[in-house]
């Protein structure tokens, strides 16, 4: 290795795992289909809402990025 040879290999931003890709489909389903939560509130969940699902997507990237499943 020379001070000529400065290159550095780029990063690439991990995958999504299963579960973020879910809930990641499942947001983006729930702004085009009015119906879709339906089965939710069947089984007495919370609505599947644009803000509900972000703040689920967002609450679970933390908890995966603090290495918790």
């Amino acid at each position: 290795m020379n001070a000529s040879d400065t290159t550095t290999a780029s990063r690439r931003p991990p995958k999504a795992w299963p579960l973020e890709s879910a809930l990641i489909s499942a947001a983006l389903a729930a702004q085009r289909v009015s119906w879709i939560d339906a089965p939710a509130r069947a089984l007495g969940l919370g609505p599947f809402t644009r803000q509900r699902l972000t703040r689920q997507v967002l609450a679970q990237l933390r908890r995966t990025a603090g290495g918790r499943p």
